[in-house]
């Protein structure tokens, strides 16, 4: 299957351009079902890869957590904005507001 695009050196007339929607839909339906199926295929065989990569991913988010609680206590307590190699607080401004209302 060759991936080209039409070259319209003439006017299309509407029953060519449906005809060409019709056939460029149908090449991309084909191309989608076969990469779905080796995606399903590939998730079935790495199945337990996967299920180890969410619960690594989840462990990371809750470690990091943590360490974030653990920093502000920390710098609340101490007003140190530096608290270990690679751990550092900082302070942003965030503006609260209605963006519907900011818009009249």
């Amino acid at each position: 299957m060759s991936l080209s695009l039409p070259q319209w050196p003439h006017a299309v007339t509407l029953d060519e351009a449906l005809q060409m929607v019709i056939t460029a839909r149908q090449q991309y339906h084909t191309v989608h079902t076969q990469v779905q199926q080796l995606r399903e295929a590939w998730a079935s065989q790495y199945a337990t890869l996967l299920q180890d990569e969410a619960l690594h991913k989840q462990t990371v988010h809750q470690v990091e957590a943590t360490l974030r609680a653990l920093a502000v206590a920390i710098y609340q307590s101490t007003d140190r904005k530096e608290i270990a190699p690679g751990v550092k607080v900082r302070e942003m401004t965030r503006l609260i507001y209605d963006p519907q209302e900011a818009l009249t």
